[in-house]
């Protein structure tokens, strides 16, 4: 039986020998090591303890730990700068599709006023984390007062200050709905706070980065 199983080209999935080994149609002590490494990676993962897995394997605890031991072993990564590229781009794709999961969410018909705010602010914090994650892995530069006087020095002024001045005045309307809302939500008055803070580091990140002749 276990010559047998070793030897057959068509294993059964981890998924599927779990299941068997449940049903009792294979005997867990009947398993490869290759295929019991993989159950007890994948029983670790979906949170299993090392007893417990021990247990259903048929085997002692010692061997688990052993297991576990060649399972971090062969799951190790080295440090190196093509790593370190591919990681940051997914993490950067990632975080462009949850961006615009949440303006989908902001722009949406449906939901309320609150629930948009919300969808707003957590794209706004969700982009300035990456940027901070990039800046930390060395994908822009660490001193920022630099960055923003070139930032805005080749920035078109007009755009920028329109920009500035549309959110001031989204604020506006929505501080007119809550002034008239007899029951004030308080995550949007928070929100409300946050967006102001914001706003206002943009007029002194603006200042402090050096206005052109289109900007005054």
């Amino acid at each position: 039986m276990k010559d047998k199983i070793k030897n057959n080209p068509e294993e059964p999935q981890v998924l599927q020998l779990i299941q068997e080994i449940k049903d009792g149609t294979v005997p867990a002590k009947a398993i490869t090591k290759d295929s019991r490494l993989e159950i007890v990676e994948l029983m670790i993962f979906q949170g299993q303890d090392a007893a417990s897995i021990a247990q259903f394997l048929r085997v002692s605890n010692r061997t688990i730990g052993r297991d576990l031991i060649e399972i971090r072993q062969k799951n190790a990564i080295s440090p190196s700068p093509n790593l370190v590229k591919v990681m940051a781009g997914e993490f950067l794709s990632l975080t462009q599709q949850r961006v615009s999961h949440l303006m989908r969410l902001a722009r949406s018909k449906e939901g309320s006023l609150g629930e948009k705010v919300n969808a707003e602010y957590l794209a706004h914090r969700v982009h300035t984390e990456a940027l901070q994650r990039l800046q930390s892995l060395g994908y822009l530069p660490t001193q920022p007062q630099a960055f923003v006087g070139s930032f805005f020095h080749n920035m078109d002024g007009v755009d920028l200050s329109k920009a500035i001045e549309n959110l001031e005045n989204e604020v506006l309307d929505i501080e007119r709905i809550e002034e008239i809302n007899d029951d004030p939500d308080p995550d949007i008055q928070n929100n409300l706070k946050r967006t102001k803070k914001y706003i206002q580091n943009l007029k002194n990140l603006k200042q402090e980065g050096g206005e052109d002749e289109n900007l005054k």
